[in-house]
Parts: C-alpha cells; structure tokens; sequence
C-alpha cells in the first residue's frame, strides 16, 4: 500500500543529499528529466508501506504523550527509545513531515484570513 505525496523535486533531491542517497549523476538525470515540472507542478511520489507504518507508529506515541501531558501537567515525560528505520524511510519520512509542515502553515493563514474577514483579530 503506497500514499501519494506531491512533493517537489527540489525537496526530494535535498533531502536525499542530505542522508548520501543520490550521487551527482543521478541528480543532474533527475535535473534534466524534471525540466519540465518545475514549472509550478509538484510531483506525486510513492511512500512505502514501512514508511507509514513508522508515521503511524510516530503518531500514535506523540498522542499518547500529549494525552499524558494533559493528564499530568506536573509529571515528566515518560522517555521513549529512538525509533530505528532505513536511510530510505527516514529521507521519506521527512518528506512527509514537510508537507504536513507545509499544509499546517495554509490552513493557519486561512483561519486568519476568516478572523480578519470577521472582524476578530483584535478579540
């Protein structure tokens, strides 16, 4: 089971440097055969059945420390070992955490762009 992502090449291609996953010759392939998306449209890329189970995973232990927090507002945090996973996974996975970044950042300006149509800001 895959889940498209449109993700940017610049940002796959980053990424990938970043964790030694693509040398210089098939960066500039990639270069020359994405000339023609970087005009505005965003690649759909396939995330491995692996990488979402770890998302999931990731997840469902960041709802349980917040529901934790919530709970116990005075107690420490209960510590959690690193979780381990493939370059591959871990290059996907912080694809994945950008594009949510990212579609957290339109839906904030949209809630203030309502609370400016409004007349709420100032409230």
């Amino acid at each position: 089971m895959c889940t498209n992502m449109k993700l940017t090449f610049k940002m796959i291609m980053y990424v990938l440097r970043q964790y030694g996953e693509v040398g210089e010759m098939e960066e500039q392939a990639g270069a020359e055969e994405q000339a023609g998306v970087e005009e505005g449209r965003a690649e759909t890329f396939a995330v491995t059945r692996s990488a979402m189970m770890l998302w999931d995973y990731a997840q469902e232990i960041a709802q349980d420390r917040t529901e934790f927090a919530y709970a116990h507002p005075e107690a420490p945090r209960p510590a959690h070992p690193p979780i381990q996973m493939s370059r591959r996974d871990k290059c996907l996975l912080a694809l994945m955490v950008e594009d949510r970044r990212e579609a957290v950042i339109r839906l904030w300006e949209e809630l203030n762009e309502i609370k400016r149509l409004l007349g709420l800001e100032n409230i």
